[in-house]
């Protein structure tokens, strides 16, 4: 749902069993999308590690086993996309560390796969919420 610039999405990432959660906008706005997954006081410490966040922050919620993306705006610039990017690396990382994959010349391009996939998954869905302006080149 897109509400005043405010957007969130649940990715299924079913080949490894694990859910990623994206979220643009405002921690008032993350914690009433929360309400609906968690109890309270999961939510206030997802909320406290991401209260001195500028850009862009994730991180994984053990108890509910979901890794959450944060970022207060929707990118709509280069440094905003680079950050979508370096938090889904992140989430990337932790998905494959789960899986007991680590990271070496022979899993790399089942780290980049993932990447992708995750990439195109924010940006289809955004895109598709026109959340995001894309040129298509017509």
């Amino acid at each position: 749902m897109i509400i005043n610039g405010k957007a969130n999405q649940i990715i299924n990432v079913d080949i490894y069993n694990q859910d990623v959660m994206v979220h643009f906008g405002s921690l008032e706005s993350l914690t009433e999308v929360l309400k609906k997954y968690m109890e309270q006081s999961i939510i206030d410490n997802v909320i406290k590690e991401f209260e001195n966040t500028t850009l862009g922050h994730s991180l994984y919620e053990k108890s509910k086993g979901v890794f959450i993306v944060y970022m207060p705006e929707i990118p709509r610039d280069p440094l905003s996309w680079g950050t979508l990017s370096h938090e889904l690396s992140h989430v990337t990382n932790g998905i494959m560390e789960k899986a007991g994959i680590s990271f070496s010349h022979s899993s790399e391009e089942a780290y980049t796969y993932l990447l992708g996939f995750l990439t195109r998954k924010v940006m289809d869905n955004f895109f598709e919420r026109k959340c995001f302006e894309r040129n298509r080149g017509e």
